[in-house]
């Protein structure tokens, strides 16, 4: 099968696993999710560059929608784009030839690198910065 539409399937998989609830909606996932899930799709949008044009559209506008919906210092997103680099940098050699760029942006996803950068902007460690106070105890407490 060919890469492009392995991509879109692969990616499919790996976020539908966390999203079995029923009435499912992202908007009701923790900061956490939102933040890992945000750095998944810039990773993916990184990682494939210009070789899959609706991918990359779809990367993006999942991405924005994760950002829009939490409640995460812009820093951390600048940081979490850091880590990227990073790891997209690292030698996931493929047996028949090249890098296996979507494993990497996986193994970011699970890595403790990417939990701990949540950590230092946890948006639930400080209550004074929610300007609606309904929404942090709907996500925080």
């Amino acid at each position: 099968m060919e890469i492009r539409k392995l991509i879109p399937i692969t990616l499919l998989m790996v976020l539908s696993s966390s999203c079995a609830a029923k009435d499912y909606s992202f908007k009701e996932d923790t900061n956490k999710v939102m933040f890992k899930n945000y750095t998944l799709a810039v990773c993916i949008n990184m990682a494939y560059g210009e070789s899959s044009e609706p991918l990359l559209k779809e990367a993006s506008l999942a991405a924005n929608g994760y950002r829009e919906f939490s409640n995460i210092d812009l820093s951390a997103y600048e940081a979490s784009r850091g880590l990227i680099s990073k790891w997209l940098s690292k030698d996931y050699a493929s047996k028949q030839g090249g890098q296996i760029n979507l494993m990497k942006c996986i193994d970011l996803y699970n890595s403790p690198d990417l939990d701990n950068i949540f950590i230092q902007f946890d948006p639930c460690k400080n209550k004074n910065s929610w300007l609606d106070q309904n929404e942090f105890i709907k996500h925080c407490e």
